[in-house]
């Protein structure tokens, strides 16, 4: 008889985790409305921590942010027009969590975003979901094969991704492979011809290959 499973929330991660499980002879149910009055406390870029509802939205003043684009009225598209009309403007935080001391307990563990919030420059936040749904559900069906708690399953699970996906929140604090922006900015404020004319080959491949080591986004990751 299969473990049922359940599962709280949609979003890749989870539909990633019940196919996987599913096609391992699993049960699985997917729940995926989530309350919305739940309050959160998330880390900004600037290391601060601000408080915040389900949906994290907070109302914005349209003059901090939108000098830059009032002169961007083009043939095919008047940008500043919408700015201009509409009736409430929100902003949505870009923050993170400080990575947690443990995800499992007992017959529950997290996965995804509930696991791991990560600031959005590597593209990696539903990428390690997915990798999480993958990584969970090989080890329940491992420990289903050879007789195993599956407790000690969630226990294994939480010590290979926890740490992993650490490093990529830590790493993306750091701007990630963004880093090359940040760079260019520092070094050629007022512009540059090609890229090659303030960062060499070497220094951007090194920055590129530090971050596709930790995320797990080699080629050798990728084709073990």
């Amino acid at each position: 008889m299969s473990l049922p499973i359940l599962i709280a929330g949609g979003g890749p991660a989870g539909l990633c985790a019940a196919l996987c499980l599913h096609q391992r002879g699993f049960a699985v149910r997917v729940f995926e409305k989530v309350e919305d009055d739940v309050r959160a406390r998330f880390r900004s870029r600037n290391g601060a921590l601000h408080e915040a509802d389900g949906a994290c939205l907070v109302t914005a003043d349209k003059e901090s942010f939108w000098e830059p684009f009032r002169s961007w009225v083009f043939d095919w598209i008047n940008v500043p027009a919408p700015i201009e009309t509409a009736e409430a403007i929100y902003e949505h935080p870009l923050a993170d969590r400080d990575p947690l001391p443990w995800w499992t307990k007992g017959r529950v563990t997290l996965l995804s975003d509930a696991a791991h919030p990560m600031h959005p420059v590597g593209s990696n936040g539903a990428v390690q979901g997915i990798l999480d749904g993958e990584k969970l559900a090989e080890l329940l069906a491992a420990a289903r094969s050879q007789g195993r708690d599956p407790r000690l399953a969630l226990q294994e699970y939480d010590a290979s991704r926890r740490p992993a996906t650490a490093a990529i929140v830590e790493l993306n604090r750091q701007d990630g492979p963004d880093q090359v922006v940040e760079l260019a900015e520092s070094r050629a404020p007022r512009g540059f011809a090609h890229i090659h004319d303030i960062a060499g080959h070497k220094e951007l491949a090194a920055i590129a290959r530090r971050y596709k080591e930790t995320s797990a986004a080699t080629l050798e990751h990728a084709n073990p």
